[in-house]
């Protein structure tokens, strides 16, 4: 059984270095959050310029579906 990991709260801020795991955490996040951010504010041409397969694969099943 590992021991727990203190709670960073509770370490002094100065003494505290977090460790590889955190940092590639905390850069994964900020790269997710920033590709998130960058999606939502695309217009309706971006979009279909940025993603045309995923889109023409979206017609198809939908069309595949209503022809069912």
């Amino acid at each position: 059984m590992a021991t727990p990991r203190p709670d960073p709260a509770d370490i002094e801020v100065s003494h505290y270095a977090p460790t590889a795991d955190e940092k590639t955490h905390r850069t994964v996040y900020q790269q997710a959050q920033a590709a998130t951010d960058k999606e939502h504010s695309m217009t309706l041409m971006e979009g279909i310029r940025t993603y045309p397969k995923a889109i023409a694969w979206a017609c198809t099943i939908g069309l595949c579906i209503a022809m069912e």
